[in-house]
Parts: structure tokens; C-alpha cells; sequence
């Protein structure tokens, strides 16, 4: 049960005593606002833990339901971090990715994400010693592989949320050749980006070998932020960007 639910139930129970119990009478006795209500009745919306606790006191809960109430919310959360991962995200499966993918896939994706970046691809990829006729096949081996449609208005575009990413739980030779080549536009991008376009920015710092995990998170996390930005204003994409973070000893 989710916190949806438990207050659906709540008002359904109030309704049924009471059949002028209007959804504004249920907003005033929790002490929130009418709209917000109707948004978190409708899965639209999620309160934080605060308002929960007062509805909880406010609906005069016995500690049973108090504690189901609050394990709604916990279920609640977890859906919606499950959610927001979903978005920021279109995860590459590694079975594709390890039979199919070349390194400028991910690109070639991202560009159908930011329309207005299409008609330099083929230039950029030429570039980089991809040939019209790779850009060709890749395009056919994405449609194969379901990654991008073919929309009415006959554009190709990319299938699912999120910006495209590749898990990398482990090394394989695949995986050194993409983080390897990423690593090389970085450094052409050192030379030819203004930086007023770029970000470059470094850390040497001595740390103990135990807290990598944690350093780790933290570059996960931000990863995540970033996802979500690029969802949040997936409509205004304009730039194809590349984000590489890599930490390593050098001592």
C-alpha cells in the first residue's frame, strides 16, 4: 500500500458516513491545500514526512494505523525514487551492448533527444573516422534493436525515457574502448570547445582506499542529478553533451 491509497481509503470511509464529505472537507481537516490534496489522491504528487505525521494526528490514527500510514509513505518514496531513476535513464541492455554497440551509438541516440543537433552528426562522426555508411547501419541496427522509431511524421526518433547510459558493473575490453574513446573527445574538446562551453575541472586529493565506495555514490549521484535535469527540460535539448567523471590513484 502507498500513501495514494491509505488516504483514498480515508476519504472513501469519511464519504461513506457522510455523504457531503467533499474533497475540500477532506483537505481541511488534514490542513492542506484542496489542489495539492487532489494531486497526491491521484498519484500526481507525493507529501513529505512532516505532512504526513499531521495527518496522522489530524485522523486521529491509533498507533496501528499510524505506523500502516507511515509505511505507505516509505512504500511511496521507494516508488517514486524507482520512478525518477526510470526517467533519468534509458539503460542499455548488456547483452546489446556488448554484441552491438559502437561508441558513437550513444551519440547517434542522444541527438534524436536534441533535434536540432541531427544535421551536424554526420560531420562530427566523419570527423572521428565514422563513414557515412557506418552512421547508415547504425541506424538500421538501432531500428532492429527497437532503440529508435520511426514517428508519423516519418523523423526518427528515440524509444523510451531518459538520457541513454551504459551500466558498468564490470570491466570488459567493449567498456575500456568507450571510456577510453570519451576520454579522447574530452581532450579534443580541451583544444577546440571555447570554455565558456565546457566544464573542466580536476582533484588531487589523498584519500583513504576504503571511502571509494562512498566517493563512488557520490558520482553516481550526481550523474542521477544530471539525468534528471536533461528529463526535466528534454524539450529544450539543443547541445549533445558528453560527461565523463573518473576517479583513479595515481600514488
Amino acid at each position: 500500500m502507498n500513501v495514494q491509497i491509505f488516504l483514498n481509503n480515508e476519504f472513501k470511509k469519511r464519504k461513506h458516513k457522510n455523504a457531503r464529505f467533499s474533497l475540500r472537507s477532506f483537505a481541511r481537516l488534514l490542513e492542506i491545500d484542496a489542489t495539492t490534496l487532489g494531486r497526491i489522491l491521484k498519484g500526481q504528487g507525493l507529501p513529505s514526512r512532516e505532512s504526513v505525521e499531521r495527518f496522522a494526528a489530524k485522523l486521529r490514527l491509533n498507533s496501528d494505523e499510524q505506523r500502516e500510514l507511515l509505511d505507505a509513505f516509505q512504500a511511496s518514496k521507494e516508488e517514486q525514487k524507482k520512478e525518477q531513476k526510470s526517467k533519468s535513464f534509458n539503460p542499455i541492455d548488456d547483452g546489446i551492448f556488448e554484441n552491438f554497440f559502437e561508441w558513437y551509438y550513444p551519440i547517434i541516440l542522444e541527438s534524436l533527444r536534441a533535434h536540432a543537433t541531427s544535421q551536424n552528426l554526420p560531420e562530427f562522426l566523419n570527423k572521428n573516422h565514422v563513414s557515412q555508411q557506418a552512421l547508415d547501419q547504425a541506424i538500421q541496427q538501432l531500428l532492429h534493436l527497437k532503440l529508435i522509431k520511426m514517428n508519423a511524421d516519418n523523423e526518427l526518433t528515440k524509444v523510451g525515457f531518459g538520457s541513454t547510459t551504459i551500466k558498468i558493473p564490470t570491466t570488459s575490453e567493449k567498456r575500456k574502448e568507450i571510456q577510453k574513446k570519451y576520454l579522447e573527445l574530452a581532450m579534443n574538446a580541451i583544444d577546440e570547445v571555447p570554455f565558456s562551453q565546457r566544464e573542466n575541472t580536476t582533484l588531487t586529493v589523498a584519500l583513504n582506499k576504503d571511502d571509494l565506495c562512498k566517493i563512488s555514490q557520490i558520482m553516481q549521484a550526481a550523474r542521477t542529478r544530471i539525468g534528471r535535469l536533461s528529463e526535466k527540460r528534454k524539450d529544450k535539448g539543443d547541445t549533445v553533451y558528453n560527461i565523463t567523471m573518473a576517479i583513479y590513484p595515481v600514488l
